[in-house]
């Protein structure tokens, strides 16, 4: 013990100011065994700390977790412009799965920076956590815009993917982001994400919302709903019980198929797992992942309306 408590207090003389949770050591009188025992657990609760790995979350927007439909671009000026929406659950599931201390929120849109303030009042309307970070494309003005969306020529200066892949590069730098950190990537496959992630070092694991249903990497994991990548998170332990419930809350109560689903996209099959859950909320997971994939179908073959 004496020994130990020594090393302690030299520890402590070397690491003066020191903040833990807020309390910062700033000495330390050396009376009795129970305060030499008090700092080898401040000094403990200190090792812990550091040595827990961050947890980074990494979003793209545009049928991500915004309803953008950026297959029909006349369908995706209307959205954007008089009825922005947001996938049921998503805002639910980023907010849950952030809540332990150190986690970060990190936003890579295809979004025009032109335009990147309604990004930020999307994330802000729909009640998604406040981010770390948000990249958007460099392109900042109308005739910048103008010129890629008419000249193939310069599609590889404004591609989606140069800049998505870029941006991811520029958190792995800025964050200095270590292969102990835990990093979850969601994005959708209706443009480049599936190949852009792909090029994150060692990610935990990436989700990818199939609209389009086309084939992704092999270690990539497609998903169909916020309810679906809950699952997945649960299983892997990074979000309890409690907060899957927290999503499967709002699958259950939401009326609204265009809140779910764009027209016309590749739909669920309705048999993913819940392992492990708890019994009343397993019956129901299981009800809601059946009841989804009906109302995608059923929203699949509607005629489109504009």
């Amino acid at each position: 013990m004496e020994t130990k408590c020594e090393k302690a207090r030299s520890d402590l003389n070397e690491n003066r100011g020191i903040k833990l949770q807020s309390i910062k050591v700033q000495s330390f009188v050396w009376y009795s065994p129970l305060k030499c025992l008090i700092a080898m657990i401040f000094l403990g609760m200190t090792w812990v700390s550091e040595a827990s790995p961050r947890r980074l979350l990494i979003t793209d927007v545009d049928d991500t977790v915004k309803v953008s439909n950026v297959r029909d671009k006349l369908d995706l000026a209307w959205r954007w412009a008089f009825d922005p929406r947001a996938f049921t659950g998503m805002s639910e599931l980023y907010r849950v799965w952030l809540k332990p201390n150190g986690s970060e929120f990190h936003v890579v849109s295809g979004t025009p920076r032109l335009l990147e303030w309604s990004v930020e009042d999307f994330l802000e309307d729909f009640d998604f956590p406040a981010y770390h970070s948000i990249q958007t494309r460099s392109i900042s003005t109308w005739d910048e815009l103008l010129l890629a969306s008419m000249l193939p020529g310069l599609s590889e200066l404004y591609s989606t993917r140069t800049f998505k892949e870029a941006a991811l590069g520029n958190v792995i730098r800025q964050r200095q982001v270590s292969q102990d950190d835990v990093v979850v990537l969601i994005g959708d496959d209706t443009e480049s994400d599936p190949e852009a992630y792909a090029t994150w070092p060692n990610p935990t694991v990436i989700y990818i919302r199939q609209v389009e249903g086309r084939a992704i990497p092999n270690e990539q994991i497609g998903v169909s709903s916020a309810l679906e990548i809950a699952a997945w998170e649960f299983r892997a332990g990074r979000i309890s019980a409690a907060d899957f419930e927290v999503v499967l809350n709002e699958i259950e109560k939401e009326g609204d198929a265009a809140n779910l689903f764009l027209p016309d996209q590749h739909c669920p099959s309705g048999h993913f797992l819940f392992p492990e859950l708890p019994l009343h909320i397993e019956q129901r997971a299981r009800r809601a992942q059946v009841e989804l994939a009906r109302v995608c179908e059923a929203l699949s073959n509607q005629p489109r309306l504009r």
